[in-house]
């Protein structure tokens, strides 16, 4: 009997450790084309990417959505929240600045909640080309909110990658 509950154990555990994501630490902003593209590539319906600032809580997101059509969509999110809101007008300026088209997504007027978001919806015709792109919003998103070009990122996935 206690050889079934190790062996229990032993699955789960390593189930767990299977669905952990892997983080990928002590990147340069030049990685984030790389891993935009490992998202399309590899991501499933409904995998993210997570870009986080090494020493702050700044990060950004990008998401994979496969559409009825069998379409690439990526989509990158940024949230008016409380701490987010200082840097809100700052990047929805950038973009206008780059000529990067966004739209702004409402979604409630709570102070204490996200109230709404910067969008940006790119469907994928050129992988490069997409990489690229997303690669520079993360880029002017960073820089805006007083990150450095050369600071440090940890990245992650989260959701189902496809192994090539």
């Amino acid at each position: 009997m206690i050889w079934v509950l190790i062996i229990c154990i032993v699955v789960l555990l390593l189930y767990w450790l299977s669905n952990r994501p892997n983080y990928y630490k002590n990147r340069d902003s030049s990685d984030f084309k790389k891993f935009i593209e490992g998202l399309i590539r590899q991501g499933i319906h409904g995998t993210l990417l997570f870009i986080k600032h090494k020493n702050s809580n700044k990060f950004v997101q990008f998401a994979k959505y496969i559409t009825e059509d069998n379409e690439i969509l990526i989509s990158f999110g940024f949230p008016d929240a409380k701490w987010s809101r200082k840097y809100f007008n700052l990047i929805r300026r950038a973009f206008e600045n780059e000529g990067i088209k966004y739209k702004i997504t409402k979604v409630g007027d709570d102070k204490e909640f996200v109230r709404q978001y910067i969008d940006i919806d790119n469907y994928v015709k050129d992988i490069k080309k997409t990489a690229e792109e997303l690669s520079f919003v993360a880029e002017i998103v960073f820089r805006e909110m007083d990150i450095d070009k050369n600071d440090k990122y940890t990245i992650h996935f989260k959701g189902r990658m496809i192994i090539q």
